[in-house]
């Protein structure tokens, strides 16, 4: 199952496909609908700076490269968990679009962590280890957590990936302009 949006070249959510509908509602969420994210900026649905602006830095690249970019990212629910692919592609105008694809699903055996701290929980919004005693930990967090008690950032190793990508996309359009070596 493919979900997909478009983005306008202000981050505004100008289509989505049946699929995020399909999606929403097997785990009891709100189901997604046109109506209710059609026009909305994509950051009103996302939380973290650091997610946002990491988003935002690939959108940026694509729109200037004309280069596709995919990343792995995590995305559990009370029953699984579960591994996407999101590929963002260039469209005309500035638009681009994001295609997410399911890649792996496994039941949720494991005993899910429960943080009864006031501390915030810091917790990587792509792979969501959680960030604890100076490293990042892979701890099942309950997939409903109380936003006020979740910080979303982007790990290390998140980071790097995406920079990695970016710098070997570069080196493959220079190659096929014949500025680089092979």
């Amino acid at each position: 199952m493919d979900l997909a949006l478009e983005l306008s070249h202000e981050d505004r959510i100008l289509s989505i496909n049946q699929g995020w509908t399909d999606f929403s509602t097997p785990d009891g969420g709100a189901p997604v609908t046109v109506a209710s994210v059609i026009g909305f900026p994509l950051w009103k649905f996302v939380a973290g700076g650091e997610t946002r602006s990491y988003l935002n830095s690939m959108f940026f690249f694509v729109r200037t490269h004309g280069i596709s970019l995919s990343v792995l990212y995590r995305c559990d629910c009370d029953t699984a968990r579960r591994v996407f692919q999101m590929e963002v592609r260039p469209r005309a105008k500035g638009h681009v679009l994001l295609v997410h694809r399911l890649q792996a699903e496994m039941a949720q055996h494991r005993k899910l962590t429960s943080f009864a701290s006031r501390r915030q929980i810091v917790q990587c919004s792509q792979c969501l280890p959680v960030h604890a005693n100076g490293g990042w930990l892979a701890v099942a967090l309950p997939p409903r957590r109380a936003a006020a008690q979740v910080s979303d950032r982007v790990c290390p190793d998140c980071r790097h990936s995406l920079a990695r990508q970016i710098d070997a996309a570069l080196a493959a359009r220079d190659l096929l302009a014949g500025n680089g070596r092979p």
